[in-house]
C-alpha cells in the first residue's frame, strides 16, 4: 500500500487539505487513485481553499487545483471539469480559463510561439518526442529553417527516450510556459477543450 492510499479513506476535504501542503506532482499522485467523482469534489475543495489555507499556494487554490489538473492530464482533466460542472459550473469554468495542458501550446499565436521557443529550445528534442505532428510542425514552421533542422536532427539523433524523461521535459516546458503567461510576455493559448 503507497503512503497515500492512506487518505482514501478520508474526507474529501482532509485530502484536499492535505494536497494544499504538497507540490503539485505529489497532489496529482494523491488524487490519482480516487473515482472521478471524488477527484471532482476534492478539486471543488481545493480550488475553494484561500491563500491563507495553505501558504504554499499565495495565488489561493484555484491555480493549485489547475496545475494538478494539468498534470493528471487532457483526458483526466476534461472529466474532472465535466463532473464538477454539473454542480459548481462558474467554478468550473474558472478552473478551465487557469488550466493549459501540454497539447494547448499548438494554439499559441506566431508571435508568442517564437518567444515561447527561445526559452525552451534546450528542451524541444525530448519534449516533443511521441506528440502530435501537429504540434512539432507548430514549433518548426516558428523556428528559421536552420534552426527547424537542427532541432528534428537532434530528435532523430537521441533516438527512443524513456516516457519518464519526456514527461519530465515536458513538466519543465510547462513551467517555463506559466512563468511567461504570468509575467505577461506571452499570452495563454487558446483552448478547443470547454467544461461542460
Amino acid at each position: 500500500m503507497a503512503s497515500h492510499d492512506i487518505l482514501l479513506n478520508e474526507s474529501d476535504r482532509t485530502v484536499a487539505l492535505v494536497i494544499a501542503f504538497t507540490s503539485v506532482q505529489l497532489g496529482a499522485e494523491i488524487l490519482a487513485p480516487f473515482a472521478l467523482d471524488r477527484q471532482a469534489k476534492i478539486i471543488y475543495h481545493i480550488a475553494s481553499f484561500s491563500p491563507n489555507d495553505s501558504p504554499r499556494w499565495k495565488e489561493g487554490g484555484i491555480v493549485l487545483a489547475s496545475r494538478i489538473i494539468e498534470t493528471l492530464g487532457l483526458a483526466t482533466g476534461q472529466t474532472i471539469l465535466n463532473t464538477l460542472s454539473h454542480k459548481e459550473h462558474a467554478l468550473a469554468a474558472e478552473i478551465r480559463q487557469r488550466v493549459i495542458f501540454f497539447e494547448d501550446i499548438v494554439r499559441l499565436g506566431n508571435a508568442d510561439m517564437q518567444e515561447f521557443i527561445k526559452y525552451v529550445r534546450k528542451l524541444l528534442p525530448v519534449a516533443l518526442k511521441g506528440t502530435s505532428n501537429e504540434l512539432k510542425e507548430r514549433v518548426f514552421a516558428n523556428m528559421s529553417q536552420r534552426a527547424a533542422a537542427m532541432l528534428e536532427d537532434a530528435m532523430e539523433a537521441m533516438g527512443p527516450q524513456a516516457f519518464f524523461d519526456i514527461e519530465m521535459s515536458q513538466r519543465e516546458v510547462m513551467r517555463l510556459l506559466h512563468c511567461l503567461v504570468d509575467a505577461g510576455e506571452i499570452s495563454p493559448p487558446k483552448t478547443d477543450i470547454s467544461v461542460t
